[in-house]
């Protein structure tokens, strides 16, 4: 079945909710069978809109799905119980489009879904003290309780297409796959503002079979991350196994406020992952991973591999730090090209980080000190490299470009204490040998 949003009542007019016509054209298509509901070219206010099994919602070009400002057109947060929400960071589970259980669901088309959040943010604007947000960041006004959860949400869904749409001003997470299986996100455009917190763009958490591929995401949060938080799936049995696995990311280009990829959070095990062919034009970290959050969590890493990365101003290449029975195993970084106004850092309790592999590595400092404000620029660490108890260190053709003032007078840049190395083929370039860079 084909249908346009039209035949059910909608109307492209900024004082019509057209929730409830979109809504009996979502619900008529699944009962048919499924097919395609067709937003056509014209501006559409919407609260929440709940997706069913085999429809494609697909936005013309010229079509904009506009949320509403008002919290009571939004769902409840206890409508489905793998939902939450967060009263410290002051979103709640409210959400403007969800699929929940639902099997081929589908939202495509070269038109544009835009939310909230100007009618949420504001306050006054605050700053983290370190590399993220460096343009400082707005949290929920204080004169509103919360602000809408995650823009977009697929919870325990197979079958997930997001093709070529247009997310912007998310007030929370842009795009939040949970639980699901065959996954493909492709040619999305994220435009979330640099100073608008927990905006992340794409979060994977829990899933396996996913791609993501061709997107571009500039945003105040983390650009896309990986999760295993599978306390909330419903089913036991899926609770005990279920893994973030068997995931590809390529072709993409992304600008953060926060991390461009955040790689943790949960109780779970993150692996097989490939992350390739990147451009991150800004960041405060390029790869952030994350074990533990806030100090609760424990999460695995297994057999992640990086490649073809091109970074251009970041305040740190790489962080990870691992304690007490934490596990990462065969991590790879390959091809990675960093300018940096702070250090790669790597400490990790004696045991827990197993077979970490740096090939064709180039790190550039920044010369931060004439950028950031000093108590930035001492956050940055003692060293431009850092790696601590790490098992079975591969460095192959890395280079380390020191070429700031802070540096100077220094005769070591890297700390590689409580190591143990398969190779280190490592160069530290002082600052005299590049003046023509």
């Amino acid at each position: 079945m084909n249908t346009n949003i039209k035949d059910y009542g909608a109307k492209a007019d900024s004082a019509f909710l057209n929730t409830e016509a979109i809504q009996k054209a979502i619900d008529a298509c699944t009962e048919s069978g499924g097919g395609r509901v067709t937003v056509p070219s014209g501006e559409y206010v919407i609260g929440t809109l709940r997706l069913k099994s085999n429809v494609e919602l697909h936005l013309e070009q010229g079509a904009v799905l506009v949320a509403s400002s008002c919290l009571e057109d939004y769902n409840e947060t206890k409508e489905y119980p793998q939902n939450y929400d967060a009263p410290r960071e002051k979103w709640s589970g409210k959400h403007l489009i969800i699929a929940v259980e639902q099997k081929n669901v589908a939202i495509t088309g070269q038109g544009k879904i835009v939310g909230p959040a100007d009618a949420f943010f504001g306050g006054k604007m605050k700053y983290a003290g370190n590399f993220g947000w460096r343009y400082g960041f707005y949290e929920t006004d204080d004169s509103i309780p919360m602000r809408p959860g995650q823009l977009i949400c697929f919870v325990e869904c197979e079958g997930v297409t997001v093709r070529d749409v247009t997310l912007t001003k998310s007030t929370c997470w842009t795009l939040l796959l949970y639980g699901c299986d065959f996954a493909q996100v492709s040619g999305v455009k994220i435009f979330n503002s640099n100073q608008h917190a927990n905006t992340d763009g794409i979060d994977i958490d829990t899933c396996s079979y996913v791609t993501v591929s061709d997107c571009i995401i500039k945003t105040g949060d983390d650009a896309i991350t990986f999760r295993s938080c599978a306390n909330r799936l419903v089913n036991e049995e899926k609770r005990k196994s279920k893994e973030c696995k068997y995931i590809a990311v390529t072709n993409c280009v992304l600008s953060s406020s926060c991390h461009a990829f955040r790689i943790g959070v949960g109780e779970g095990t993150i692996r097989n992952i490939s992350i390739s062919n990147i451009v991150i034009k800004e960041a405060c970290t390029a790869f952030q991973f994350t074990p533990a959050w806030g100090g609760q969590g424990n999460v695995r890493f297994k057999d992640i591999s990086v490649s073809n990365v091109t970074a251009e101003d970041v305040g740190s290449p790489m962080s990870i730090f691992t304690g007490q029975g934490h596990c990462m195993e065969r991590v790879s970084f390959s091809d990675f090209q960093c300018g940096t106004k702070g250090s790669l850092r790597v400490n990790a309790t004696p045991g827990t980080i197993r077979d970490l592999t740096f090939h064709n590595l180039a790190v550039y400092d920044l010369e931060a000190e004439k950028i950031l404000p000093q108590h930035w620029v001492r956050d940055r660490g003692e060293w431009l490299f850092e790696a601590q108890g790490v098992d079975r260190l591969t460095l192959d053709n890395v280079r380390v470009y020191a070429r700031d003032e802070y540096f100077e007078d220094r005769k070591e840049f890297c700390n590689f204490a409580n190591t143990t190395f398969i190779k280190k083929d490592i160069t530290v370039i002082h600052k005299e040998e590049i003046k023509s860079l």
